[in-house]
């Protein structure tokens, strides 16, 4: 008896429109002379549904009607068979599964045989569907799958990675049955050659003529899905066959195994590893040039190509524009639709920037693609300073002091100590500008911003990410600037001081050096603080101190702190407002909300048209020039080998110019 491939799909819901939406699809397969009982005990059993807990509910549409029709005893399942087997297409007609608690007995909705064979006379006889007329093509079909010897008829084989192979098993497509094969083959130490191999027959045979094993696979009912026909698993092939390279080892293979470790585009995985790792799962020798392709396929397949990046982005930039009203997004492209420039402000960073500090560094960093390009990142830092730091051992303590001053008296004490140690970086540092890194000489405030680390920061966080294609690169790019607006506001909500991070600390540290100061007062507002036999002027009103610190860095210094003190007043009203958590907040009140998955972008007709091309250049293929190959360790150690002859052992000369050898007799 012939079997029927069909598809079915669930866990979805109907919309307003009578159509089943936000589905998930499977693939089944059932005799063509299955009861309603036989039919559901198969979705059932396919979707795993336990029947004593879960009613389900067989529905499908035509495309005449809006309404779906239910299937809900054999009469049914006959009317739905014959009206499947009226179509080519494998996936028109696929029945809509809806679960309900199972309130009542299922087996009531089924109804007796002799009811349905003269519902079938009377279905024939009125003319719903005149199935003898009706033009057929359908392709041969096959008898039910029973996969892994359970007899169950349900089981449709998706994974490529599939180690159990017999007669009968069903597989998604042509391209899965070819990768289970491969990983059989070399599982079990053979080699095939394939006999026929076309979109509807698939026929293998082992590499040796003197081994019986074969295996024959055909496409169901052109549905795509194939079907193992026969399989002879004797092997009679000498040992000789079996000892060759494995050539079923393929590029292609390699690279679905070792795709998932290239999910996360930070890990290093490099050709070498991935030969080390085939040789323990696999148990196969493969040279570096087989591992490289492996990698690139697995990339690839991935990621897309680095070309067909550029074609994402008209849909990805309208999603990012609805998703995030307000912001500003401008895709650029030349006479040829190449691509020319992006520029991307999201809404929240934009209204972020107002209560940042009015300093923002611009700065670029080199994309390592096929196409290179820059990415050029405007930053600023919020009033917890939030930016990555490095570490710099070169530059002397004096050096520091020397730039965060803001008295002109203690820069040119510094300043003779550099000399004094060394005239030339005096000179140095007189040739580069003040202004350029000295906060007292500094022509705007700066505040604490005296350098371009945050522009610096945002580039070693994407070092790996430079290497991605273009859309994958932008998501990244939101992915972190997303994660970082979550963290940020977390840590600003969490934190219950006066002021945020540092700065807090800066605080208690100044009230700290205030204990020993004696203060003086002139006017209501202006005071004289004593310190270690200095002199200091501190007006309240206008928030400034003669040492300079207090109005630059909008904190109290240890010499306001004498005078809040002396009067009994809270810090906190003297301090900037962008060191306070409230301000903070406002900072990210705005989140970066996720984008939807790819697959349910809706996306206008003219945005789907727009094309999109990578840029004209190319990168080159091989080493660049200025880059030179990496040193060995001989080299880097500064050893040279000595060059001896291998005649006379003598150096300076080599075997075919050596003179030492003694003369033939």
């Amino acid at each position: 008896m012939a079997s029927l491939a069909i598809l079915v799909v669930h866990s979805g819901r109907w919309d307003n429109d009578n159509c089943y939406v936000d589905y998930t699809i499977e693939g089944v397969i059932f005799k063509e002379s299955s009861s309603y009982r036989e039919l559901y005990n198969v979705i059932a059993m396919q979707l795993g549904v336990d029947t004593n807990l879960i009613k389900l509910k067989l529905e499908y549409r035509v495309k005449e009607s809006k309404t779906p029709m239910l299937i809900h005893n054999d009469m049914g399942v006959r009317v739905y068979i014959m009206l499947k087997k009226s179509v080519d297409d494998f996936n028109k007609y696929p029945i809509c599964i809806s679960k309900m608690d199972n309130s009542s007995n299922i087996t009531e909705l089924c109804e007796s045989s002799n009811q349905e064979n003269d519902m079938v006379t009377s279905i024939c006889n009125y003319g719903i569907a005149d199935f003898e007329t009706m033009h057929m093509s359908i392709g041969e079909l096959v008898e039910p799958l029973c996969v892994l010897g359970s007899g169950s008829c349900d089981g449709v084989i998706s994974d490529p990675c599939n180690k159990y192979v017999e007669i009968d098993q069903v597989y998604k497509n042509k391209a899965t049955l070819k990768s289970v094969l491969q990983n059989y083959a070399i599982e079990n130490r053979f080699q095939y050659r394939t006999v026929r191999s076309n979109a509807i027959s698939y026929t293998l045979e082992c590499i040796s003529d003197e081994c019986e094993w074969l295996m024959k696979a055909s496409n169901i009912s052109k549905s795509g899905m194939f079907r193992i026909r026969a399989f002879n698993t004797n092997h009679t092939c000498p040992l000789k066959d079996k000892v060759y390279s494995q050539k079923h080892a393929t590029s292609k293979l390699i690279g679905g195994i070792v795709k998932p470790k290239f999910v996360d585009h930070k890990r290093k995985y490099t050709p070498s590893d991935i030969r080390s790792d085939v040789k323990i799962y696999l148990g196969v020798d493969v040279n570096y040039s087989l591992t490289w392709r492996a990698k690139e396929k697995a990339l690839i397949s991935l990621r897309g190509t680095t070309a067909a990046s550029y074609s994402k982005l008209p849909a990805y930039l309208y999603m990012m524009d609805i998703t995030y009203p307000g912001s500003h997004i401008c895709l650029k492209k030349t006479d040829k639709n190449e691509f020319l420039y992006l520029f991307v402000a999201l809404n929240n960073c934009i209204q972020g920037f107002d209560h940042c500090r009015p300093v923002i560094v611009v700065d670029g960093s080199h994309l390592r693609g096929p196409y290179n390009g820059t990415f050029v990142a405007a930053s600023t830092m919020d009033g917890a300073e939030k930016k990555f730091r490095k570490a710099s051992k070169e530059l002397s303590p004096v050096f520091y002091n020397m730039a965060k001053t803001c008295s002109k008296v203690e820069f040119d004490r510094l300043m003779d100590t550099v000399e004094k140690v060394d005239v030339g970086v005096k000179e140095y540092l007189e040739l580069a500008g003040y202004d350029k890194w000295s906060r007292y000489h500094v022509e705007t405030h700066r505040g604490w911003a005296m350098t371009s680390n945050i522009a610096e920061s945002i580039n070693a966080a994407l070092v790996s990410a430079r290497e991605l294609p273009i859309f994958n690169f932008l998501e990244e790019v939101r992915l972190m600037f997303g994660r970082w607006n979550h963290d940020n506001k977390h840590e600003a909500a969490c934190t219950f001081t006066s002021l945020i991070g540092k700065f807090q600390k800066i605080l208690i540290e100044n009230e700290a050096m205030s204990t020993r100061m004696r203060v003086v007062p002139s006017t209501e507002y202006i005071y004289n603080v004593t310190d270690d036999g200095r002199s200091f002027v501190v007006c309240l009103k206008n928030k400034t101190c003669s040492c300079e610190r207090f109005q630059y860095e909008e904190i109290p210094c240890e010499h306001a702190w004498a005078v809040l003190k002396r009067k009994s007043l809270v810090a906190d009203g003297y301090c900037s407002d962008l060191y306070k958590p409230k301000t903070v907040l406002k900072i990210y009140e705005i989140p970066i909300y996720p984008l939807p998955d790819v697959a349910k972008w809706v996306i206008p007709e003219y945005i789907m048209y727009d094309e999109v091309r990578p840029p004209k250049f190319k990168r080159p293929p091989g080493r660049p020039k200025n880059k030179p190959r990496s040193k060995t360790k001989r080299e880097l150690l500064g050893l040279k080998g000595k060059h001896t002859c291998s005649k006379c052992g003598v150096a300076g000369h080599n075997r075919r110019s050596c003179r030492n050898r003694p003369q033939e007799v």
